[in-house]
């Protein structure tokens, strides 16, 4: 089981970037039945989170140790990838108000 985020440098312009976007592994710091809140410091200075992306290899993980469970029928939830909207400020933020299945 995998979840990442994806960073990229804040740059004016794409030839100014001096690293590439990539994806970068995090901890769950803390849950609720209906929340994951995710370590976010993990992309270097000047960078930042543009991505959320969960995944688990060929197989679920093992039983009951999944990070993200469906609510409706317990089951562990479905590969995805969902990239961030901004606020006025620029920051990132994510909602997941339909499937984003991979």
């Amino acid at each position: 089981m995998q979840i990442m985020i994806f960073c990229l440098f804040h740059c004016f312009k794409q030839l100014e970037c001096a690293s590439p976007a990539r994806w970068v592994h995090t901890p769950i710091i803390a849950h609720t039945t209906t929340t994951v809140t995710l370590k976010y410091d993990v992309c270097h200075t000047g960078e930042k989170v543009i991505g959320l992306r969960y995944a688990w290899s060929e197989s679920p993980c093992a039983l009951h140790k999944c990070a993200i469970y469906e609510t409706s029928k317990s089951l562990p939830g479905p590969p995805f990838v969902s990239y961030a909207d901004f606020d006025e400020f620029g920051n990132p933020y994510f909602t997941f108000d339909r499937p984003r299945h991979v």
